[in-house]
This record gives structure tokens, sequence and C-alpha cells, in this order.
């Protein structure tokens, strides 16, 4: 006789790393394309809005770190408040492969003033020019990848 399990086994069942989806179907990915695509996956989301991990998703990051008036001191830290989320995140998600060196953010041209200016900031995500250099911690090898 075939049983079924309830519910709540289901919900305690571990979900093995790295894992996608693609056409309705559950892959196996290496880890590094994993990792990216969780990094991906964090630039869209809203910091606090998961309820696992308070530091997950870096999405006002964007926005923050280009308001006017920060000085290049505050600028630097933000950064490396982020990345440091982001590193305690995936350490918390016990992967521990790859770690966020840092992040690079291409702000808006310099000539765009004004109401040009807040266009370009108000733009989605993708727009702007997001550099992440990730780096192997069992070889120290680093990989820049743009989101």
């Amino acid at each position: 006789m075939i049983t079924k399990p309830s519910p709540d086994h289901l919900y305690s069942l571990p979900i093995a790393f790295p894992l996608r989806l693609q056409q309705a179907q559950l892959q196996k990915t290496d880890a590094r394309e994993s990792y990216l695509t969780l990094l991906w996956i964090m630039a869209r989301t809203p910091c606090g809005s998961w309820p696992g991990d308070q530091h997950f998703g870096f999405r006002e990051f964007f926005h923050d770190v280009l308001k006017d008036g920060l000085s290049e001191e505050q600028r630097t830290r933000l950064i490396d408040t982020t990345v440091k989320n982001i590193n305690t995140v995936m350490v918390g998600l016990d992967l521990r492969d790859y770690c966020v060196d840092s992040l690079a953010l291409e702000g808006p041209p310099k000539e765009l003033q004004g109401f040009e200016r807040a266009r370009w900031l108000n733009q989605s995500m993708e727009a702007y020019g997001v550099t992440l250099t990730v780096r192997e911690r069992s070889s120290d090898r680093a990989y820049g990848y743009s989101l």
C-alpha cells in the first residue's frame, strides 16, 4: 500500500541547492549559476520582504546609493553594508562556495540635471549598470557579473 505524505511532512523536506525550473520541470544547475540567479532575485527584491531573513533583498540599494547629497564616504559605507548583508544571507542559506567582494553601480550621466536626472533615477533597476564581483572561496578566483 502506498501512503501519501502529510502536508506537514512536505513542508519539512529539504530542498537541495542548486535547482531551477525550466519549462515547468525542476532541473539541477551548477553552483555558480544558481548563486548568480539568487543574486539576481535578491537585486529585485525589497530588503526585509522575505520572512526567512531580514536582509534578503537589496532593491532599495540602487535608488539609495545614487541619492543627491551623499558623500563618497556615505556611498562607500552603503555599498559595504549591502555587500556584507548579501554575504550574510548566503551564509544563512548555507551557500558558502562563493561570496560577493564588491558591488558597483553606474550612476546617471553627469550632464543630466533636474527632471531628466530624476527620470533616469526612477527607471527600473535593469537600466542601471550594475556589476558584482563574486569570488570563489576555495580558489580565490573572482568573476565580474552584470545584473
